[in-house]
């Protein structure tokens, strides 16, 4: 050891050689003083040994009772004007504790910061994703309505053309095949026109619309112009024996489009569920927010203090009796007051968000 290294010990020693010395001085004395105290209190209590009796007693009882009282309040000023003196050293032990307070609130106020902002984010991925579920469903649900509408078009024009070729005696064969290739040529792509869906894109980009569109949209007037010719074929298919059985063949043909005809509005309608509860199923992996722990939902009752506020608070305190009882530890309820119940209420509420009695007041309060 160097003589440097000697001397600094030598000097920290030396320090705690008088801490040592004074806080051992200190510690005689305080040692004094408690005995010292100890035995006016004693001196004191021993006035209120021998209790009253008697009503002639009773002045001098009292007298003794303001007498002891003054010596308490007396030997308790003289414990604080020892006590006292070591505030600032109970300061100087805190103060490590006390300057943790300013750092960590800095450190949550930037976790909270931070959480929010995903929060944000999160929830602006929901809304994406809702708005983009609702434009798939309001393209199914149009498409739906046109496929509907256009089989309908098809199923009646199919059931006219067969039922206008019994009753007007259309022979089967050669004047049969030329009726129907006249009733095909007049059905054209236009009766078939579709107007593109116009839809407010708010989150969602034109790209991700589109695909979606591309993905969903496959009504083609051309695919109907060919459907139709292919039904009025299969209608057509059995026309020799329908021509030799008119009555029944036409009694037929009507309860066939009549049951096509709801066959296409059961369609229409299973496509339109199906399209409303898949646009209402919620995509978990779209809107979580990765590991992170979520920030608490806390609440605060935020109403000014005055009289009608206090009568609301207690009003709805007592209408959720038992759940605010529940958050309730109080020992004294003479100390209960409007704060207590509020507190109550705002316990209540952070654990159940919908909860919402009438009249109060809500602060959102951020906290991890």
């Amino acid at each position: 050891m160097n003589t440097e290294q000697l001397t600094t010990t030598n000097g920290q020693l030396s320090a705690l050689e008088k801490k040592r010395q004074s806080w051992g001085a200190i510690g005689i004395k305080i040692h004094e003083q408690q005995l010292q105290l100890q035995i006016r209190a004693q001196d004191a209590l021993s006035k209120l040994e021998e209790l009253p009796t008697t009503i002639d007693e009773i002045p001098q009882a009292e007298a003794i009772l303001k007498e002891v009282g003054a010596l308490k309040r007396q030997i308790e000023a003289d414990r604080k004007a020892i006590t006292s003196k070591f505030d600032p050293v109970f300061e100087r032990l805190m103060a490590p504790e006390k300057s943790f307070a300013v750092p960590m609130a800095a450190y949550v106020a930037a976790i909270i910061a931070i959480k929010k902002e995903e929060e944000k984010k999160a929830e602006d991925r929901r809304k994406k994703a809702d708005e983009l579920a609702r434009i798939r469903q309001a393209l199914i649900t149009t498409q739906s309505h046109y496929d509907a509408e256009f089989k309908t078009i098809i199923t009646e024009r199919v059931g006219t053309a067969f039922t206008w070729a019994l009753e007007k005696g259309i022979m089967p064969g050669a004047e049969c095949d030329d009726y129907k290739d006249r009733v095909k040529f007049k059905i054209k792509e236009s009766l078939f026109h579709t107007e593109e869906p116009t839809l407010t894109k708010g989150l969602a980009t034109e790209e991700e619309f589109k695909a979606i569109y591309n993905e969903v949209w496959k009504i083609n007037a051309a695919d109907y112009v060919a459907l139709f010719a292919g039904e009025l074929d299969r209608k057509f298919a059995g026309y020799e024996v329908a021509y030799q059985n008119k009555q029944q063949a036409l009694a037929m043909a009507k309860e066939e489009q009549e049951r096509r005809l709801r066959e296409i509005e059961e369609q229409k309608q299973h496509t339109e569920i199906a399209a409303t509860l898949d646009a209402n199923a919620t995509d978990l992996t779209v809107i979580e927010g990765g590991m992170l722990k979520a920030l608490k939902k806390a609440y605060e009752v935020d109403m000014p203090e005055n009289f009608e506020n206090a009568m609301k608070i207690f009003s709805a305190f007592m209408a959720n009796k038992q759940k605010c009882l529940e958050k309730v530890n109080i020992k004294k309820w003479f100390n209960f007051d409007a704060s207590s119940a509020a507190k109550a209420l705002a316990k209540v509420k952070s654990d159940d968000n919908q909860f919402a009695p009438l009249g109060i007041i809500w602060k959102e309060v951020d906290k991890l």
